[in-house]
């Protein structure tokens, strides 16, 4: 309903690009109510690529049964296995708005749920294929500041506490591997989900409430 190749090449382009790599990254336009946005180097998402099959042999990788952020899990987890990424500079992709998609309604907390569960699962499986640790912890500790924006931007809803239960495993992870992370890490993660608020909740405390939850 709102996934669309670019062009009849996009296919064409990417598989031209894998050889000798692990993962091939198109650019992508995204549409939004508001206009057009261009992404090059994206790789956050499923969106515009084409993955190795031998890659994903090597390491047993494969998709949850999970029906919300089961494919950014599969591409975090794709992702942290470190593989060698060739950028194409061609347009791809276009994700074309549409109001009815399910990833254009609004917020629901039961999405943030699944989007917690599939964090959780990812490093699980990361953990258990011996993937570098600090990488594990920076994709971490980049979900709770997200989730934590998410939770200072919606304290006046009423379920708002639900995320301190959905977070405990979570926070608890993070805590046991933060000694990884530089302040200037923290800093450089923090910054990519500025909400533009000031927050009545630090994230400190954010992540005891959690905890101790």
């Amino acid at each position: 309903s709102d996934d669309l190749l670019y062009n009849k090449f996009s296919i064409e382009k990417l598989y031209n690009s894998i050889s000798g790599y692990d993962l091939a990254v198109g650019a992508i336009i995204d549409e939004r109510e508001e206009g057009y946005y261009y992404f090059q180097n994206h790789v956050g998402c499923l969106h515009g690529k084409l993955y190795s099959r031998e890659f994903i042999n090597k390491y047993n990788l494969k998709f949850n049964d999970t029906r919300s952020n089961e494919d950014n899990s599969f591409n975090r987890l794709y992702l942290l296995g470190q593989p060698r990424i060739a950028y194409v500079n061609d347009e791809v992709y276009l994700y074309k708005y549409n109001v009815n998609s399910l990833t254009s309604t609004s917020f629901k907390f039961d999405d943030l749920k699944w989007y917690i569960y599939n964090v959780n699962w990812c490093i699980e499986n990361a953990v258990s294929r011996n993937f570098d640790m600090y990488l594990i912890i920076r994709y971490v500790f980049s979900s709770i500041v997200y989730i934590y924006n998410v939770y200072v931007c919606n304290l006046n809803n009423k379920r708002i506490n639900l995320i301190l239960d959905w977070m405990n495993e979570l926070v608890i992870f993070y805590e046991k591997y933060a000694y990884l992370l530089s302040s200037n890490d923290k800093l450089e993660l923090y910054r990519e989900y500025d909400c533009n608020i000031i927050p009545d909740v630090s994230l400190n405390e954010f992540l005891k409430i959690c905890k101790d939850n």
